[in-house]
C-alpha cells in the first residue's frame, strides 16, 4: 500500500512530464490552470481540511459514494480522468454496479479515462479460501465502458489472512508488450518496490522482489490488448492452484466514437522510471484529444474508432444506469 503523498508525487511527475513532451512535439499550449483546484477552495463537505488550500488536484472517489457522487460539473471540466488505486485491497469501483456512475456519464460526454488499479472489483475477504483465484463477474456497464467481460482475483490478501500455510501470488515482475512501437515493455524496479509501497510483515516472499496482487481481466470484442503478465516463475507457479498468470492480459484499450478508455490491472508506481514514462506518454497522448469539445457532435469525436455507439444506444445505457442506481439505493 503506498502513501497518498507518494502516489500524488508520482502522478504529478507522470502527467507534467507528459504535458511538457506533448507541448514540445505538437506546439499545443496547455492552460495555466492545468488541474482545476478551485473545487477545494469552496465548501467541500468531504475534504474540509483542504478548504482554502491551493495545489490540491486529486480527489478520493470513494468518499463521494454516499453524497450523490463526484460533482459532474467538476468531471466535465477535464478532457481525461485517471482512476487510480495502488492498494492491494479492493477499490470497490465495481460493486455489483459501477460505484460512481457519474464517471460513466462524463465518458458519454467525451471525457476519456485511464483506469489503473490492482483490484477494482469488490470481493469478500470472509469467503473460505481454497487457494484458487476467484472468477468475478462484472456488470454490463463495465463491459461497455472499459471492455472488461470478466475478472480474475488472486485472493492474495484473503489467502494470506486465512490460509494455512499462508500463500500468495507475489510474482509480477513486469509485462510483455504486444506492440513495442507503441507500448514499451515494462519491468518492475525493486528499489521502487521497496520505497514506494508500505509492506506488511507476511512470512512469504521475504525478499519482496516482485509486485503482489496483480490480477487480470478478460477483454471484450473490439478492444485492443496492450500488455501481458510477466511472472518471475514463468508458466509454472511452484504452489500450483492455477496461480500462474504468465501471459494473462493485464492492459487493454477501448476506442469508441464517443470515448476512449485504458484498463490497466496494475499501476506504474513500481515500474522502472524510463519504462513508466514511455508507457504513460503513449497512453496519455492516445487518450488526449485537444480538438474535442462540448460542441463536437457525438458521432464525430473519434470518427475512425472501431467501436460505433449510436446516440440511441447511449440514451438506452443512460436509462439503464439510472435504473441500476435506483435499485442499488433501494429505490423503486
Amino acid at each position: 500500500v503506498p502513501s497518498i503523498n507518494v502516489s500524488r508525487d508520482h502522478w504529478h511527475k507522470v502527467i507534467y512530464d507528459w504535458a511538457d513532451e506533448y507541448s514540445l512535439n505538437t506546439g499545443y499550449v496547455f492552460p495555466d490552470t492545468f488541474f482545476d483546484t478551485s473545487f477545494f477552495t469552496a465548501s467541500d463537505p468531504v475534504r474540509p481540511s483542504l478548504i482554502g488550500q491551493t495545489g490540491v488536484d486529486y480527489i478520493s472517489r470513494r468518499r463521494y459514494k454516499t453524497l450523490g457522487g463526484i460533482p459532474k460539473s467538476l468531471l466535465l471540466k477535464h478532457k481525461m480522468l485517471v482512476l487510480y488505486n495502488a492498494s492491494n485491497q479492493t477499490s470497490e469501483f465495481v460493486d455489483g454496479t459501477i460505484s460512481n456512475p457519474e464517471i460513466l456519464l462524463a465518458m458519454d460526454a467525451g471525457v476519456n479515462v485511464w483506469l489503473a488499479m490492482r483490484n477494482p472489483i469488490a470481493y469478500s475477504t470472509s469467503t473460505p479460501i481454497s487457494g484458487a483465484p476467484q472468477q468475478l463477474s462484472v456488470p454490463g456497464s463495465y463491459i461497455r465502458y472499459f471492455g472488461v467481460t470478466g475478472f480474475v482475483n488472486s485472493t492474495w490478501r484473503s489467502t494470506l489472512l486465512t490460509g494455512n500455510p499462508p500463500r500468495g501470488i507475489q510474482d509480477f515482475i513486469g509485462t510483455y508488450s504486444l506492440d513495442e512501437a507503441q507500448w514499451p515493455s515494462l519491468a518492475v524496479d525493486t528499489a521502487l518496490l521497496h520505497s514506494n509501497l508500505v509492506w506488511l510483515s507476511w512470512p512469504t516472499d521475504p525478499q519482496k522482489m516482485a509486485l503482489p496482487e496483480v490480477n487480470w481481466a478478460a477483454r471484450a470484442f473490439g478492444t485492443e490488448p496492450m500488455y501481458l503478465y510477466k511472472s518471475s516463475y514463468g508458466s509454472e507457479h511452484p504452489e500450483g492452484f492455477g496461480l500462474s498468470y504468465e501471459g494473462a492480459p493485464v492492459t487493454h484499450r477501448l476506442e469508441s466514437n464517443a470515448f476512449k478508455s485504458v484498463h490497466m490491472n496494475f499501476t506504474l508506481l513500481t515500474i522502472d522510471t524510463a519504462d513508466a514514462r514511455g508507457a504513460a506518454n503513449s497512453i496519455l497522448t492516445w487518450l488526449f484529444n485537444p480538438n474535442v469539445s462540448g460542441e463536437t457532435p457525438y458521432e464525430d469525436r473519434n470518427p475512425d474508432a472501431p467501436i460505433k455507439i449510436s446516440l440511441d444506444d447511449a440514451k438506452r445505457w443512460h436509462t439503464e444506469m439510472m435504473q441500476e442506481q435506483r435499485m442499488t439505493k433501494g429505490g423503486e
